[in-house]
């Protein structure tokens, strides 16, 4: 007896040529999460939309099928490096951009099968550029959306909010809770007549700047990999940038969903906490308050947060390429405490300071973005992305202008500079 292949709950990229043969060959019935075709279509981009606003699915190009959908004819389509590239331009003519993979088999006789998986929106209502009309897949076709379907997606975009702010609230709660331990071991070492203690209580908002980062799937329900895959590796999940946080300087800890770390600097008080979560979440909270011990003068260095920030974003950019993430990617920066300190545009690692300063006046400041992945793996648009970015939060810090070179020297500090960014 032949074996069933069942392609709809494989990973494209380890099908091959001879399994969508075999899987044709089983007459599989085109269906809500599978289609057919012998070419790539002209609507493809509707296609796209109507998967993303039911269940998703897998389009199996290179197949002719009859009137009931059933596969007659599976010769594939000719091998042409520009097949994946074509399917990429579909995809763009989509709003918002859908999840999903695209990749060809393997060659036989000079054809291959070109295959699109296309993941349930979380985005939803999707639709196309030039047709505002939102279509849901009945059975093996595509219908218009009903009022009651209109409102089911429109309510799922109200789900996706509000899993991304439990997200926020939960990363925020946890690193409290490690302050509030901190806190406990600061006065222990001040009662055991520790020296060179830091002398005020930790993460309070007249001494710290607590700077929040956290990058998430737009709606992050489903599990790219595991916690305890996470744990295992998690130098290859963040890449280069695994030197720079502090998981290198300690052992991670496991919480629910994910893998946390979190330090404290006994003599300066300044505290950092990371979490990476199996969901995609990727938070950083950190203390970006530098007090002057002898002067006394209080600094916020958008030097300081812009090298936090663009490392997050490549941590994000490992961690999402390697799960196979493609899709929306929602930001969240947040600045809390600090109020009345001075805010300059750069001064770390003795690369160069400007003197037209800032203030921080006020005592929360929130920044959002939203970039489809697409971008955040392109450098030269992430590049573009955070001289925007920082531009924002400058301004908002009382900076009007921050000059090219302080950007440039930012993504130069650790290799990240590829090529000029945009001006503005």
């Amino acid at each position: 007896m032949n074996k069933i292949v069942n392609l709809l709950a494989r990973n494209i990229h380890g099908i091959t040529y001879s399994d969508v043969v075999e899987f044709c060959k089983q007459k599989v019935l085109e269906s809500v999460q599978l289609d057919y075709k012998l070419n790539i279509p002209k609507d493809l981009a509707k296609h796209f939309a109507t998967f993303s606003n039911t269940q998703g699915g897998l389009i199996i190009i290179g197949v002719g099928e009859d009137v009931q959908g059933l596969p007659t004819t599976y010769g594939g389509v000719p091998n042409d490096s520009k097949l994946v590239d074509r399917v990429h331009q579909f995809a763009a003519n989509v709003t918002p951009l859908p999840t999903y993979d695209v990749c060809t088999t393997d060659e036989q006789n000079g054809t291959v099968f070109l295959l699109v998986r296309i993941d349930e929106g979380a985005a939803t209502p999707y639709t196309t550029l030039n047709d505002p009309t939102v279509w849901i897949r009945t059975g093996n076709v595509s219908t218009p959306a009903s009022r009651e379907e209109l409102l089911r997606l429109a309510n799922k975009k109200r789900d996706a909010e509000a899993a991304r702010s439990a997200n926020i609230a939960f990363a925020e709660q946890y690193f409290m809770a490690r302050v509030n331990e901190a806190e406990q071991e600061r006065q222990q070492a001040i009662q055991a007549g520790g020296t060179n203690i830091y002398k005020y209580p930790l993460g309070s908002r007249e001494n710290s700047a607590i700077l929040s980062l956290t990058l998430q799937p737009y709606y992050p329900n489903k599990q790219l990999t595991t916690p305890q895959e996470l744990l295992r590796c998690i130098r290859e999940y963040c890449g280069k940038e695994y030197q720079y946080t502090t998981f290198s300087n300690s052992s991670p800890e496991t919480l629910p969903g994910g893998v946390a770390s979190f330090g404290w600097y006994k003599s300066r008080g300044n505290i950092n906490g990371e979490q990476l979560y199996a969901n995609g979440v990727s938070n950083l909270m950190s203390d970006v308050l530098t007090t002057n011990l002898e002067t006394g003068a209080r600094i916020v260095s958008l030097g300081d947060v812009g090298v936090k920030l663009y490392s997050r974003l490549k941590i994000a950019q490992n961690y999402y390429r390697m799960a196979g993430y493609s899709g929306l990617v929602v930001g969240t920066i947040a600045l809390t405490g600090g109020s009345g300190a001075d805010s300059i545009p750069m001064q770390f690692g003795g690369i160069m300071y400007f003197p037209d300063n800032g203030k921080v006046r006020l005592s929360n400041y929130s920044w959002s973005f939203e970039i489809d992945t697409t971008i955040l793996y392109d450098d030269l648009a992430l590049n573009q992305l955070f001289a925007r970015l920082i531009r924002d939060i400058s301004w908002g810090l009382g900076i009007d202008d921050v000059p090219q070179a302080v950007i440039d020297a930012v993504l130069k500090y650790n290799g990240w500079f590829a090529s000029p960014v945009s001006t503005r």
